[in-house]
């Protein structure tokens, strides 16, 4: 959960006293943090961190002191991340058909800055930051709704204990909400063994060829251009064990690169294909 952005006065020494939501004074506190103090016309973010109890983690208050309520660009949505995951390694965070959007991003830490990017809907992949090749997490980020905004993106939980690992975003109002996760890729690369684009390059018509080992039902393809601008959206319905050619007409594509999604059920796989004139 989060609060919305609150005006407190500047150049005070506060202290902050975290206490049980069902806490009846500030003498029920659980950490109390003395002398904060914020400086005139900053906005701060404070993120609630860490296990209580723990030494290796203890909770903690972690200040980031540049937040955003809204983007300077109002086709786009800009994103600040926190790594709030106790047992999680050092991350970056990888967007399909864009490539790592948040870079060696530790425990406790922010990333260094706001990213803005275009209000469209991304597969976010979570991976150890020195192995862009091994996906921890995979989850989809519907953000279309959240164009001229701002928000931060924080993973929450343990990989190996509960509360489960999780990715949520805060919005400046207080309103927070989960990312969906995408089942491992292992399992979608086993239901979808067969996907090829030809020709690659392509100029004006492309056949996608796709074998199914089994049954998928609601399948879609989405094409998308480099920027994860979601052009086109095809629903296949459900798809039989086999193989089927499906054409694709890229006349209407701009040049460039290109990415060609199918999405299951059980999560999604993409190849990049080139449109040249």
């Amino acid at each position: 959960e989060a609060t919305p952005f609150i005006d407190i006065e500047a150049r005070i020494p506060y202290q902050i006293a975290v206490a049980p939501a069902n806490s009846q004074s500030a003498a029920e506190a659980i950490a109390i943090f003395d002398n904060v103090s914020f400086e005139d016309g900053k906005s701060y973010i404070t993120m609630a961190t860490g296990v209580v109890g723990n030494a290796a983690t203890p909770f903690d208050l972690r200040i980031f002191d540049a937040a955003r309520e809204r983007s300077e660009n109002p086709s786009n949505v800009d994103l600040l991340l926190y790594h709030g995951s106790p047992d999680a390694p050092e991350v970056d965070v990888v967007a399909e058909g864009v490539g790592v959007i948040f870079d060696n991003t530790a425990y406790g830490e922010f990333s260094s800055d706001y990213l803005s990017v275009p209000a469209t809907t991304y597969t976010l992949n979570v991976t150890p930051a020195t192995d862009n090749t091994v996906v921890v997490k995979s989850y989809t980020a519907p953000l279309e709704s959240l164009a001229g905004g701002a928000g931060v993106a924080f993973a929450t939980g343990f990989l190996a204990d509960e509360p489960a690992f999780g990715v949520w975003v805060a919005l400046p109002d207080g309103t927070t909400f989960p990312l969906s996760e995408i089942v491992a890729s292992e399992e979608v690369k086993a239901l979808l063994s067969g996907f090829r684009i030809m020709p690659n390059p392509v100029t004006d018509l492309a056949q996608i060829e796709l074998t199914f080992a089994e049954t998928a039902d609601n399948v879609n393809l989405i094409v998308s251009d480099a920027t994860g601008k979601v052009l086109q959206t095809i629903n296949l319905g459900n798809q039989y064990a086999g193989t089927q050619t499906i054409a694709l007409d890229a006349s209407n594509l701009a040049q460039g690169v290109h990415f060609c999604t199918i999405v299951t059920e059980i999560g999604v796989i993409t190849k990049r294909f080139v449109v040249t004139r």
